[in-house]
């Protein structure tokens, strides 16, 4: 959970959990695959902001990437000392494009600590079998009655066992015999048991030592990884089949971050598109709002906001931008919307996809290694001398293409070109 204190966001535990389709869900001898990635995040207000976002004048964050403060695919040295299996953490950071605010986002994304043979151990069905009727055939009136534990029991049971170690103080001891623990894990789970900080001691395995006094943000590694390991189990658990969570009775949940993440980054309460209810979720899916960093259900003064914003922050952008601009005034049919994107074309301003219709009428290909600035004004004349009718079709594109490459001598061209036809057309009409 998050709290905002003394301009603070806690650490946020957040878990994206997804299925991959049937055919690469599950492995060879029926194990679930699954693709979890931690993230941990933070948002941090300066001392020094005047007016953090959201305000009157700026009613969202503008978030933009800093690269110099990030630091992406780094080994963590934390997770080095206790997790030799960790891959990869990621550091990402933004600042608040805002003067006035300046409030710098966190977060960290690392890889899964579970590997691959650990959940077959716990979700394969004949794995858990084989384990379970040995432990039943050496003790067959001990266990008489018992069933095979299902996948997602299993997974509870351990996911049990962690939840205990981070609220209990005293550290507990699980016998070795105990008729549960041998069923779902037993010495066959031993590898993976070590690795999240279980013990063996004679006749018993002490659960891992978590330190329950461990305030909020969670930086203690041994804490941190029970953290993780438990998501992670939670994640599994949520992608066993329908009816196997009706039969196993184990009952669970995930709580949803969005509410946190809302009021963590003030949005909460934003203006919102009153047809934004009618929309498809294909429809979000559209490249054009995230170009923007905005959603689809941003009311037109939003969209507009964040199109300033992006400006502001960088300029080299504008094409996109642009366009961006102008699919979104288009898909929505709004007025003021295609307004705002006529004022900007006619203030000079030109689309991505303006510059690319700009290279197809001179018969450029964009992003070309052999296109030089003399290339493209010879490209220009030639066609100009072999279309004379379509010489102000083809100085208009010329004019986009050297505005595209801040050049000069292209521009000038153009320019030059611009002037005389009008010297002549004014001429012509005198006569």
């Amino acid at each position: 959970m998050i709290e905002l204190k003394g301009g603070e966001a806690p650490w946020l535990e957040l878990l994206r959990a997804q299925k991959a389709d049937e055919e690469q869900a599950r492995r060879p001898r029926g194990c679930w695959r699954t693709s979890i990635i931690m993230i941990p995040l933070s948002i941090d207000f300066p001392s020094g902001g005047a007016s953090p976002c959201p305000s009157e004048e700026f009613p969202l964050h503008h978030f933009v990437y800093r690269a110099e403060e990030s630091d992406p695919r780094i080994k963590s040295a934390v997770s080095a000392k206790i997790d030799p299996y960790a891959d990869w953490e990621e550091l990402l950071s933004f600042q608040c494009s805002t003067i006035e605010c300046s409030a710098k986002l966190r977060m960290q994304m690392r890889s899964p600590h579970l590997r691959p043979e650990w959940i077959d151990l716990l979700t394969n069905k004949d794995l858990i079998k084989l384990r379970a009727k040995k432990a039943m055939s050496e003790d067959p009136a001990r266990f008489e009655g018992h069933a095979v534990p299902l996948p997602s029991e299993v997974l509870s049971n351990l996911r049990t066992y962690i939840l205990n170690a981070l609220r209990e103080v005293d550290r507990r001891t699980i016998s070795a015999h105990n008729k549960r623990w041998l069923l779902c894990l037993g010495d066959a789970c031993a590898e993976l048991l070590r690795y999240i900080g279980f013990v063996r001691e004679d006749d018993a395995w002490l659960v891992p030592r978590a330190d329950t006094s461990a305030a909020v943000p969670i930086t203690n590694p041994i804490n941190v990884l029970l953290e993780d390991v438990e998501k992670e189990l939670l994640a599994l658990l949520l992608q066993r089949p329908d009816d196997e969570k009706r039969a196993s009775k184990v009952q669970y949940g995930l709580t949803s971050a969005s509410q946190y993440l809302a009021k963590a980054l003030g949005t909460e309460n934003y203006d919102r598109n009153p047809s934004s209810r009618t929309y498809t979720s294909l429809e979000e899916e559209h490249p054009f709002y995230p170009t923007l960093g905005a959603k689809l259900d941003f009311r037109d003064d939003l969209i507009k906001f964040a199109y300033e914003r992006q400006l502001m922050s960088d300029p080299e952008g504008t094409p996109y931008y642009l366009q961006a601009l102008q699919g979104i005034a288009a898909g929505r049919n709004s007025e003021d919307l295609q307004t705002s994107a006529a004022i900007e074309a006619s203030s000079g301003k030109v689309s991505a996809n303006d510059i690319r219709k700009a290279y197809r009428a001179l018969g450029l290909v964009l992003g070309s290694d052999y296109l030089d600035d003399d290339h493209i004004i010879g490209t220009f004349q030639s066609r100009a001398a072999d279309s004379p009718r379509q010489e102000p079709d083809l100085r208009r594109a010329l004019q986009i293409v050297g505005q595209h490459r801040s050049s000069q001598s292209i521009q000038s061209m153009a320019s030059k070109s611009m002037i005389d036809s009008a010297c002549f057309v004014s001429h012509k009409n005198d006569e």
